[in-house]
């Protein structure tokens, strides 16, 4: 029985690899999200291969709603798409993050200035109560990345 199990789930992996080859060669959103992803990689993130379809679902959402604010908590290459929607149909984000440098390494890379308006990033420090206790919040320092 093992080895049917795990042909069938070869089978199924296979299925889903060829449904999302499909998927990027009738969507060209892909060549702005590889963009993304190839900087974000080359910094040393983003090691999972469901980014790619992730990043295309947001981009998906946001220009469905078109929101005018966006609160993001914790950067990385989502920032790189909310400020890419930012730049071409307006809007703000605040993006709160726990790791000062890599708040700063997600600005970079989505190339947002520390003085752009449109942006609001936040250091915070996660904190976490007693044994016992059954909560987690996280402090939001009133400072700018730059």
């Amino acid at each position: 029985m093992w080895p049917l199990a795990r042909i069938r789930r070869w089978l199924h992996e296979h299925k889903i690899q060829q449904l999302y080859r499909r998927h990027r060669a009738q969507n060209a959103a892909y060549v702005d999200i590889d963009a993304i992803l190839a900087r974000f990689r080359s910094a040393g993130g983003l090691k999972h291969d469901f980014q790619p379809y992730k990043l295309f679902q947001l981009r998906q959402l946001l220009e469905r709603y078109r929101p005018a604010s966006m609160l993001e908590l914790g950067s990385g290459s989502s920032t790189a798409v909310f400020a890419a929607h930012i730049r071409e149909y307006g809007g703000r984000l605040c993006s709160v993050d726990e790791s000062d440098s890599w708040l700063a390494n997600a600005m970079k890379l989505a190339g947002i200035e520390a003085d752009d308006k449109h942006f609001e990033m936040q250091h915070c420090v996660a904190k976490t109560g007693t044994p016992g206790e059954n909560y987690n919040y996280f402090s939001i320092f009133r400072r700018n990345i730059g």
